[in-house]
């Protein structure tokens, strides 16, 4: 922590929000796969109920 004390406070600032940036846009694409995978797996539940239904 005393590393960043040396920082002015433009540099913290752009640091600080730099972080959040790249932590935004991680946990977007993070989400954005689980919600491929939620899609993917009630595609493959509304197939085995509709064959199930024709039957």
């Amino acid at each position: 922590m005393g590393y960043f004390k040396t920082f002015g406070v433009t540099a913290r600032l752009t640091t600080g929000f730099g972080f959040l940036l790249i932590l935004m846009i991680g946990l977007t694409f993070y989400s954005i796969r689980q919600v491929e995978t939620i899609d993917r797996n009630l595609g493959i539940i509304n197939d085995v109920n509709s064959v199930k239904q024709r039957y």
